[in-house]
């Protein structure tokens, strides 16, 4: 359980590797519970859709500000 929460982390923080390691050692092991092994395969599925993911983080990151860029004139410095 450690294992993933630690493989989640590393995702969202794009560490994509470290993530992948934490990942396929929690896999090693021999998982029993249910839930656990509904968040491996979700995991799974995080993995297959990466692109999708940090692309999503990004549009999140630049929020607002993407959308009104360059929509107003600045106005000059008064003397």
């Amino acid at each position: 359980m450690i294992l993933l929460q630690l493989a989640n982390i590393n995702a969202s923080k794009n560490k994509w590797t470290a993530a992948k390691n934490y990942y396929n050692d929690a896999k090693k092991l021999k998982v029993t519970e249910k839930s656990l092994k509904e968040q491996l395969t979700q995991f799974s599925k995080v993995f297959a859709n990466k692109s999708a993911a940090t692309q999503a983080s990004a549009i999140g990151r630049d929020g607002f500000n993407m959308i009104n860029r360059g929509s107003k004139r600045r106005r000059p410095k008064m003397r």
